[in-house]
């Protein structure tokens, strides 16, 4: 399973490098899964993924705990034509496997 997360750096901040949220999911990277709250069992989770995006100015502000489990990949915001070409051709595709039926 791939998990997507968008705008990684937007979860409430409990001080100025903490936050629950993401230290759950730095534990995850780290550990595989989580501890249950109640109790000493833990969860291990499998064959899974995550892939995350934040701005450039924001993904330096996410705490290096986390960020260095990540491969960071910088990428330019594309043109509006960019965009509408990718779109264009994904809603074509879409329109030939439909046929008919639309």
């Amino acid at each position: 399973m791939l998990a997507y997360i968008d705008d990684l750096h937007m979860p409430l901040t409990l001080n100025q490098s903490s936050s629950t949220a993401l230290e759950l999911l730095r534990d995850f990277m780290l550990n595989g899964g989580w501890h249950k709250t109640k109790g000493l069992s833990y969860r291990k989770v499998f064959d899974t993924f995550l892939f995350a995006t934040a701005t450039d100015y924001h993904w330096v502000a996410l705490s290096k705990r986390l960020t260095h489990h990540f491969a960071i990949i910088g990428m330019d915001i594309p043109s509006k034509e960019t965009v509408h070409s990718i779109f264009k051709v994904y809603c074509d595709l879409v329109v030939i496997k439909w046929g008919s039926d639309i």
